[in-house]
């Protein structure tokens, strides 16, 4: 059980923290396409091909259409040794990446995760990603808990590919 001080933006709304410790309910998500959870929906949910042993990343969006905040805590992958959330930006002439601790998705909020940006990094993939699979991942949030998501593989939403994570 994660404590009010793990939880960074929660630390400073003490009654909801006291809340989102209770809330600790398992939801399956099914499909990229888009599916509630709770207040929450995840939509858009991809990553591009890659070898076994490189890097990738992962990117979606989540909306929160309920009256709370939520968090995006972690994200795990069973085809990853290692995933984590990153943020990717210019810093100069210079394309930097950093990790985060969490993703805050405001009440009426929706947080885009997108090549350039803040993407979920999946590093030393165990196995091949190739063009019309899926990717099982697990999101951890701060209210909404533990939701299975499939990242389907290939060019993105818009069918258009970008450098960089």
């Amino acid at each position: 059980m994660l404590s009010c001080a793990e939880m960074p933006l929660l630390q400073f709304f003490p009654r909801r923290c006291a809340l989102a410790l209770t809330l600790s309910a398992a939801v399956l998500v099914s499909s990229a396409r888009g599916a509630p959870i709770g207040a929450l929906v995840v939509d858009r949910a991809w990553t591009r091909p890659a070898p076994a042993g490189a890097n990738d990343a992962g990117y979606l969006t989540i909306t929160n259409r309920g009256r709370s905040a939520d968090v995006l805590l972690t994200v795990a992958t069973p085809v990853a040794k290692v995933a984590s959330i990153h943020e990717s930006r210019m810093v100069g002439a210079v394309m930097t990446m950093r990790p985060l601790r969490f993703v805050a998705i405001a009440a009426g909020a929706t947080v885009s995760l997108h090549p350039g940006g803040i993407h979920l990094m999946l590093e030393h993939l165990n196995r091949p990603l190739e063009a019309g699979a899926q990717v099982p991942a697990i999101l951890t949030f701060a209210r909404a808990g533990r939701v299975r998501i499939q990242l389907r593989i290939g060019a993105g939403p818009s069918g258009a590919t970008m450098p960089g994570m």
